[in-house]
């Protein structure tokens, strides 16, 4: 008999992916075929798709909404070491009005012996993208072990690295979504383009400052910056005050800045100035709505405040983006 309490933390306790799709559906009142896994209840409503390549690499691709804040965790397993390559979507991909509301863009790397937990708030719209592999299975596609997502990658005892989430990877991600959740799809688009991924990641970590590539945090120390993260990016148009967050979350402002700046190397300020950068990209590359209102939503000065802080960064302004955005 399904269980009729329903938690609203879901724990990935086993390796193999398809087991702890089995499980989730056992519990939460689901249906699991080996490929499909279908959740809705009053914890949750969850669609997702497992495309399995050559019995060793895994890619998930997931949709879901929160009827009330749920908390997905990965337990550690040390006998095996897969690799997990976890991007996930904000709301501005999925609906842009719904920007602010939760923000949970970014691209995470990490082992299968880092716990890592990721808590969504009640209500919200949210995809995601796993790629999972063993470790050996890397050096069949990358035979240079010089390369620092190499270094991360032989590494047995538990990491994370986190990467923002550019415009290139958003691209193969959304080809991944089209083909995988589409019945007319190319199935071989997620295996293809998740390489593509790999290949990306690969060359960002290359050219970062090699001090910033080993990542080692206490998974209790992780899930409150992970939290202190999002809450940072839920409210992108006011800067985040750091004596707020030291009370709210019972953390010093010093350990706020050192554990900050060990997980997504660089301080708070800096994360907080890319990040709302990034997310006028976002709405000016996927929405129709007008410079002025953007910077007016993201709390910019004026529009030409926002158009130079944009130029800074891209070297080009946003009217040009939004130009070839209307060529396409």
């Amino acid at each position: 008999m399904p269980n009729t309490t329903l938690s609203a933390t879901i724990k990935f306790t086993d390796v193999k992916t398809s087991n702890n799709y089995k499980y989730l559906a056992d519990q939460y009142n689901g249906t699991w075929d080996g490929e499909t896994l279908n959740v809705d209840n009053e914890v949750l409503k969850l669609h997702l798709k497992l495309f399995s390549f050559f019995d060793v690499i895994s890619v998930e691709l997931c949709e879901a909404t929160t009827f009330q804040p749920i908390t997905f965790i990965q337990m550690p397993k040390s006998d095996i070491n897969y690799i997990y390559i976890r991007i996930g979507f904000s709301g501005s991909i999925l609906n842009i009005k719904n920007a602010n509301e939760f923000n949970s863009s970014g691209i995470f790397i990490y082992n299968s012996n880092q716990h890592f937990e990721i808590e969504y708030p009640k209500g919200i719209n949210n995809r995601w993208i796993v790629i999972k592999f063993p470790q050996d299975l890397y050096y069949k596609f990358v035979t240079r072990k010089d390369f620092k997502l190499s270094q991360l990658i032989e590494d047995p005892n538990p990491w994370i690295h986190y990467l923002p989430l550019n415009s290139e990877i958003e691209g193969y991600i959304k080809t991944i979504f089209n083909h995988g959740f589409s019945e007319q799809g190319r199935k071989i688009i997620p295996f293809s383009k998740s390489l593509d991924i790999i290949s990306v990641i690969t060359e960002q970590l290359e050219a970062e400052n090699p001090s910033n590539i080993q990542k080692k945090i206490h998974s209790i120390d992780l899930k409150v910056i992970l939290s202190i993260k999002d809450q940072i990016l839920s409210n992108i148009d006011s800067l985040p005050r750091l004596d707020d967050l030291s009370i709210e979350y019972g953390m010093s402002i010093s350990k706020i800045h050192r554990l900050f700046k060990y997980v997504y190397k660089m301080p708070v300020l800096k994360f907080y100035n890319l990040q709302k950068v990034e997310m006028v990209r976002q709405k000016v590359q996927h929405s129709d709505e007008s410079l002025t209102n953007i910077a007016a939503d993201l709390g910019f000065s004026h529009v030409a405040h926002m158009s130079r802080v944009f130029k800074q960064h891209f070297g080009y302004p946003p009217s040009s983006l939004r130009k070839i955005q209307a060529y396409k």
